[in-house]
C-alpha cells in the first residue's frame, strides 16, 4: 500500500494567488468609480485590460491548487472556468456602475 503524501496548503503557489487577489482588488477599485455619463477612455481601458489578466491569474492559481491537493487539471480546468464565469460577471458590472453594458458601451463609441 502506498502512502500518498499530503501536500501542505503552504505549496499553492502564493505568486499566483498574490496576483489574483491583487487584479480583483484593481478590478473593484476601477468598478467603484461611478460617472454621471459613460466611462472615459483610459477608465475603459483599464476596465478591458483587467479581465483578461484577472481570468489568467485566476486560471493559474487553480492550476496550483489542483497540483498541491493532487487533482487531475480537468477538475482544476472547472474550478477555473467557475472563477472565469464569476469574472467574466465583471462586465456585467459595468452595467452598475456606467449605467450601460458592456455592448452598449461600445456601441456608444462608435462613430456617428
Amino acid at each position: 500500500m502506498s502512502k500518498r503524501r499530503k501536500v501542505p496548503s503552504a505549496a499553492v503557489n502564493d505568486d499566483a494567488s498574490t496576483q489574483f487577489e491583487e487584479l480583483v482588488a484593481q478590478l473593484a477599485t476601477l468598478q467603484s468609480i461611478s460617472n454621471d455619463d459613460f466611462p472615459t477612455d483610459e477608465q475603459m481601458d483599464r476596465f478591458f485590460g483587467l479581465i483578461v489578466p484577472v481570468q489568467q491569474a485566476a486560471l493559474e492559481l487553480e492550476q496550483s491548487k489542483a497540483k498541491a491537493a493532487g487533482l487531475s487539471l480537468s477538475q482544476a480546468e472547472f474550478r477555473a472556468l467557475s472563477i472565469k464565469v464569476f469574472v467574466g460577471a465583471a462586465g456585467n458590472a459595468a452595467r452598475e456602475v456606467w449605467g450601460a453594458t458592456i455592448g452598449e458601451l461600445i456601441d456608444g463609441r462608435k462613430p456617428q
